[in-house]
């Protein structure tokens, strides 16, 4: 089991060199990947399969509501790491992943419907 550790311990660094234009794009291309530029970039340079996902952009009703929610479960998670998470604090929460549900579901719908 050591030998495993081993091999997935990543304690070396290699520093590359790239333009300002070159690191946007592997950034704009590892978030586009759902992945950090490391991740990117290791998957990509060891042949490791590495996909692009495509969504249409949020309606802009959509992405206010997102921001908005998303203020409130941070708002939620600041509650619950100091020790103060009440009932009405969890049922909040609860609502609030409800209406991302709906949103993300909504949103997925869409995408799938444009791409049959």
């Amino acid at each position: 089991m050591e030998a495993a550790n081993e091999n997935t311990k990543r304690d070396r660094l290699k520093v590359i060199r790239c333009s300002r234009a070159e690191l946007a794009a592997i950034e704009a291309r590892a978030t586009a990947a759902g992945l950090n530029a490391s991740d990117f970039i290791r998957r990509a340079a060891l042949g490791h399969p590495v996909e692009i996902i495509k969504l249409e952009r949020l309606h802009p009703a959509d992405l206010a509501q997102l921001k908005r929610l998303g203020n409130l479960l941070n708002q939620i998670a600041r509650a619950m790491h100091r020790g103060r998470l009440f009932r009405g604090t969890i049922e909040h929460a609860e609502a609030v992943m409800d209406e991302l549900r709906l949103i993300i579901r909504d949103q997925l719908s869409r995408w799938k419907n444009a791409n049959a």
